[in-house]
């Protein structure tokens, strides 16, 4: 099962963990509903054998869409 972790912080080194959600293998996407404290966030990806991708570049909360920072974060943590 792969999932995302989701941070955020002041600058892009994803201080504090707010969450995660699970990658939906079918349509290749995921979702999550919690609050981000921000002003940028950044998230983990992991594979079904708990690897895990660098960290994804910031986001500003204000601009922030998460299914752009999706195929980057499977396509790093499949590489790992």
């Amino acid at each position: 099962m792969a999932y995302v972790q989701i941070y955020s912080d002041d600058s892009n080194e994803g201080q504090t963990y707010h969450g995660q959600a699970i990658v939906n293998h079918t349509t290749n996407t995921w979702q999550y509903t919690g609050v981000v404290t921000g002003p940028n966030v950044t998230a983990l990806g992991f594979d079904g054998s708990s690897n895990t991708s660098e960290f994804s570049s910031p986001f500003k909360v204000d601009d922030f869409d998460v299914f752009l920072i999706l195929p980057a974060i499977i396509k790093a943590a499949k590489t790992k």
